[in-house]
């Protein structure tokens, strides 16, 4: 999502502060929020990045806690995801089932199954002049100080997940390897 006021664009992945992000950029431009902050979002292809000549600032997640994140809010709690449309995932199905699942589905068909460097990479060429990871704590007052005017990070669309060192064991840690050594599906 493109900062015009700056010339910065984010580039942001699903369940990696995206909401959040959005939320604050929309704010500092003093944007009316209709239909939620995705549609009420400008989004840009890496193509589009790699053509404005703008600061390009990356953000990114463990590949764990993204794991967990997008299953507890994709498919553990009840309603209705589009994840679910594809074959092998259902509401409710265990962490690894829904892990088996996102290695057989591959991570081009759904957003939220992408690799986070996917949207970081136009060509060969990498386009963030920064990654900052969401867990430092200081990540957003980083993104403040390069980009001055920028408001406080509210937390939105928190998934309130389950810890992820205590998911991603046995099976499910070599699910999440074996998917990030492969497809770099939950990887950067």
């Amino acid at each position: 999502m493109p900062y015009h006021p700056a010339r910065v664009v984010f580039l942001i992945n699903p369940k990696c502060a995206n909401s959040s992000i959005k939320f604050a950029l929309l704010q500092a431009q003093n944007k009316e929020i209709r239909n939620g902050v995705h549609a009420s979002s400008e989004t840009w292809s890496p193509a589009q990045v790699a053509a404005s000549g703008y600061r390009a600032i990356g953000l990114s997640r463990n590949p764990y806690a993204r794991a967990v994140s997008i299953w507890n809010s994709k498919i553990a709690k009840p309603g209705k995801s589009g994840l679910t449309k594809y074959p092998g995932f259902a509401p409710g199905q265990s962490f690894v089932e829904f892990l088996r699942a996102a290695n057989r589905t591959g991570e081009y068909g759904e957003q939220h199954l992408r690799s986070q460097w996917i949207g970081m990479y136009h060509g060969k060429r990498f386009l963030p002049d920064r990654v900052l990871k969401i867990e430092d704590p200081q990540a957003w007052e980083k993104v403040q100080a390069e980009v001055p005017g920028l408001p406080a990070l509210a937390n939105r669309n928190s998934s309130n997940a389950p810890d992820w060192q205590e998911m991603c064991q046995g099976e499910a840690k070599a699910l999440i390897q074996s998917s990030a050594a492969g497809t770099l599906m939950f990887a950067l």
